[in-house]
């Protein structure tokens, strides 16, 4: 068995080195449709929100729901003080 030679040394380097870059230029070509449709559906869902209609204003309805809510809160303050007069003795 004769002893590991320099350039036996190099070659193996020189070999991981071009299979380390072969590897990355795979792993970028794999990965560039994936980007390129995650971008592109991204454009679409700007445009599709942008082209919504007016009436859907996402003000109004939170205008809408806060008012519903204070309702609700005035017929439970209601309810509350009708029970409550009426379970004490």
């Amino acid at each position: 068995m004769k002893p590991p030679s320099a350039g036996g040394g190099l070659g193996g380097a020189f070999g991981a080195i071009a299979m380390s870059v072969v590897a990355g230029v795979l792993v970028a070509a794999a990965i560039t449709p994936v980007v390129a449709l995650s971008g592109m559906a991204a454009t679409t869902a700007v445009d599709i929100f942008e082209k919504l209609p007016n009436h859907l204003n996402p003000r109004s309805s939170l205008k809408r729901r806060r008012s519903l809510q204070r309702m609700l809160m005035m017929f439970m303050r209601r309810s509350r003080l009708c029970t409550t007069r009426i379970a004490r003795p």
